[in-house]
């Protein structure tokens, strides 16, 4: 198999299917439990360590317009993550959800923007960091259940934890807490947020309509996500650094807006979308809520200064480097996943239906059937 074919080669349903079912981990919250964490991550502790200096030195009288902004922001991604989130019930939020839609170069990128901001937040804000603090672990955890990451942050003990994985990523960030002022990485921590969610309503789109346009759907969602960027970009430069020549960015902005408009529209008319299961939560208006969702993460990404954008792109480079280095060669998906399709679930010749199953339309009967399916993705 070819470098660039590896980089972009997507998880098979029938393996994310397999994952969950050999995943070690313990499943023990119940619906209080799952009740009480979702409230208590509802509002981030950033709110209160940002509110102060938004007000005093940024946004003034108008931080409420800021909030307003950013939540609806968060509104328009929400619906993503929601579909993505019943299409792969899977460890790993955003790194999961871009390896089943976008490919496995993306997906170690997005588990590293997830590592930097678990593993920043939580070393910045220590006393409050048990929202971010059960997510981190697990993502390094799917990454190295794929063969993306050493295998020592995939190692359970007998009471069903993570404690390596813990302990190495907590030893790490705590070094960057006590060395590293956070005035430098707060807006990292933003960005790579922004940059992930991008990625997650990129793979909803692809997810949607490869199937049917496999290779223009892939063309278009690439055009779209390189046009907003551009044109969110000059609308910044245009609107609030620029001075004389500010009327030219700011066309060549809303020339570059109505480009987006298009393409979304050419994603819509060209790439029909696949049906799926009635009993899966889909989102409304794809692909325009996702473009959308793709265009306002731009426009905040945009309001960020050159250090922290350059700072975050200094990450995703190492992520790449990760991947050349480690990743492409120990990836499970090099053998086809083989190691995961031939654990035995509920007996040889069989493998239960499941929530993901249902999303194929069919039940995969037996491990052959399994094989095939990954074979078959994988040309």
């Amino acid at each position: 198999m070819g470098l660039l074919t590896a980089m972009f080669r997507t998880k098979p349903i029938a393996v994310i299917d397999a994952e969950e079912r050999k995943e070690e981990l313990p499943r023990e919250l119940g619906l209080v439990d799952l009740i009480l964490i979702g409230v208590g991550s509802t509002v981030g502790s950033g709110v209160f360590a940002t509110t102060g200096d938004i007000i005093s030195q940024t946004a003034g009288a108008a931080a409420f317009l800021s909030w307003l902004i950013a939540g609806f922001s968060c509104i328009l991604n929400g619906f993503a993550y929601m579909e993505m989130s019943s299409l792969v019930p899977s460890s790993g939020s955003t790194y999961a959800y871009s390896y089943y839609g976008l490919g496995e170069l993306p997906a170690v990128v997005a588990g590293w923007l997830l590592t930097l901001e678990y593993g920043i937040c939580s070393a910045g804000v220590a006393r409050s960091w048990a929202d971010k603090v059960h997510e981190w672990p697990r993502v390094l955890y799917a990454m190295a259940v794929d063969g993306l990451c050493p295998p020592i942050f995939g190692k359970v003990d007998k009471k069903g934890n993570l404690f390596w994985n813990t302990l190495i990523t907590g030893v790490f960030f705590t070094i960057i807490a006590l060395l590293v002022p956070f005035d430098y990485l707060w807006n990292l921590v933003s960005l790579g947020i922004l940059v992930g969610f991008n990625m997650t309503n990129s793979a909803l789109i692809l997810v949607r309509t490869r199937e049917s346009a496999p290779t223009i759907a892939y063309k278009l969602t690439g055009a779209l996500v390189a046009v907003s960027l551009a044109s969110m970009f000059l609308f910044q430069k245009g609107y609030v650094i620029a001075t004389e020549p500010a009327t030219g960015y700011l066309i060549a902005s809303m020339l570059l807006l109505a480009a987006v408009v298009v393409i979304t529209f050419g994603i819509y008319f060209l790439c029909p979308q696949n049906v799926g299961s009635p009993d899966m939560y889909r989102s409304p208006l794809v692909p325009f809520v996702p473009a959308l969702a793709i265009t306002c993460n731009w426009y905040l990404i945009a309001q960020m200064g050159a250090r922290d954008i350059g700072l975050c792109c200094g990450w995703v480079g190492l992520a790449i480097l990760s991947y050349f280095v480690y990743g492409h060669r120990y990836s499970e998906g090099q053998n086809g996943w083989a190691a995961m399709l031939h654990h035995e679930y509920t007996g040889l010749n069989s493998v239960r239906p499941s929530l993901t199953s249902q999303i194929v339309g069919e039940k995969k009967e037996s491990i052959l059937g399994l094989k095939l399916q990954v074979a078959t993705s994988s040309k």
